[in-house]
């Protein structure tokens, strides 16, 4: 069995959020934080806290079909050694998440797969 879950988000919206750790650390796990505040420019920490957002919303949904719920900070989406994003969880899950995350200028879109 699976499910999927798709989300898109503007970019802009995190313009301010980016500004505050209080608000940022409510989206982005302790491992994602560490990444976030090592990127030089904002416009890439932008696009990095929306594709995180975006991923995190489609994983949400994808999950939301077997009645489990986590919360942003405790969902950790690292880039993998192949190029590819890994999902990790602060408890373990008996399901494999896969998820992708592309940008464009004004929107970061993200797709998550749930195999159980």
């Amino acid at each position: 069995m699976m499910n999927i879950g798709v989300d898109i988000v503007e970019i802009k919206r995190f313009s301010d959020i980016i500004l505050n750790k209080n608000k940022y650390q409510k989206i982005l796990s302790v491992q994602e934080i560490a990444i976030f505040e090592a990127l030089a420019s904002t416009r890439r920490q932008k696009e990095f806290i929306a594709g995180r957002f975006a991923a995190k919303e489609a994983i949400f949904k994808a999950l939301n079909k077997f009645g489990i719920t986590v919360t942003f900070p405790n969902v950790s989406i690292i880039n993998g050694e192949a190029g590819g994003l890994s999902v990790l969880f602060s408890e373990p899950l008996p399901y494999q998440v896969l998820v992708s995350i592309s940008h464009s200028e004004e929107n970061a879109v993200a797709m998550a797969l749930v195999l159980v």
